[in-house]
């Protein structure tokens, strides 16, 4: 029913762009990094994906003055920067635990497609071999019906049948042996066609009802896949929001708990210049990393 060279037209292998999109990823930590790897070209998929941590009014340089100017606001404001550091921590927290647990069920789905895609491949295989067999099967009886109609199905047998002589009845009686064997060897040989088949289609049947399942959880495994990327890079925007904010912070409430001279703008400085060393350092990396690529 199907030759090789049709094998790839079945329809019971995983096309080219199915293997690229999910055939390449193996284990749970590469499904996690799918998301950083996948946030950059996603977004003509599921939107922006960059969103901020979450939404936070940071105190200004500005607030920290008027702050430092009143005990009880000095306090205040202590506790609102705190809080701000402890909840970007808690979002990158959060956010890696949900961005993990949706790399786990992306790996199991994908295992379950990578499974059923296996099955389909063995089913069609085996129905494509029930399929050579019915062939080889019935022109094996057809052969043997060929010769069955040779030995004993001329007129030429009836006459002998009918001579009356001894040695013509034996003969006749010989040559109806032998048909009556023929006739045997051919209903197990046609027997064993009809098997073959009927295996066949059933194999066949099942193989495209293992196809149809195949490509049910290959859309489940596409779907996690994106919702792993999304987590993956919600992760990474919630890192950066407490990377770029951190300091900051940090330094704003180093300033407000300062009982020494040290003015604001001191600290303001301090942070400009950590940020502005950090920047380059990124940017080196970046450049590097394109070199090397």
């Amino acid at each position: 029913m199907h030759s090789d060279d049709a094998s790839d037209d079945c329809g019971c292998a995983p096309t080219a762009a199915e293997r690229a999109r999910l055939w390449p990823v193996v284990n749970r930590r590469n499904a996690l990094g799918l998301g950083l790897i996948g946030a950059a070209t996603l977004g003509t998929l599921a939107g922006p994906m960059m969103p901020a941590a979450f939404a936070a009014d940071y105190p200004t340089w500005d607030d920290v003055k008027r702050a430092r100017a009143n005990e009880a606001a000095k306090r205040s404001e202590i506790s609102r920067i705190e809080g701000l550091i402890r909840s970007l921590a808690d979002d990158v927290t959060a956010k890696r635990a949900e961005a993990e647990r949706l790399a786990d069920e992306f790996y199991v789905a994908q295992q379950e497609y990578f499974a059923a895609a296996y099955r389909a491949d063995q089913l069609q295989a085996e129905a494509d071999t029930q399929a050579a067999a019915a062939v080889d099967a019935a022109n094996k009886a057809g052969r043997v019906a060929a010769q069955l109609y040779r030995q004993g199905g001329d007129d030429t047998s009836l006459e002998l049948f009918f001579a009356g002589s001894a040695a013509s009845a034996d003969d006749l009686l010989s040559r109806l042996g032998t048909m009556d064997k023929l006739i045997q060897r051919n209903q197990a040989v046609y027997a064993e066609a009809i098997t073959a088949r009927d295996s066949a289609q059933n194999l066949s049947d099942l193989a495209l009802q293992q196809r149809t399942e195949r490509d049910r959880l290959q859309r489940i495994a596409e779907e996690k896949m994106v919702a792993s990327q999304q987590a993956a890079a919600a992760a990474e925007a919630a890192l950066q929001a407490e990377q770029s904010n951190r300091v900051r912070l940090e330094a704003q409430l180093a300033a407000l708990r300062d009982t020494t001279s040290k003015t604001v703008a001191e600290y303001e400085e301090g942070v400009r210049v950590r940020e502005e060393a950090e920047r380059k350092a990124r940017e080196e990396a970046e450049r590097r990393a394109r070199e090397e690529a």
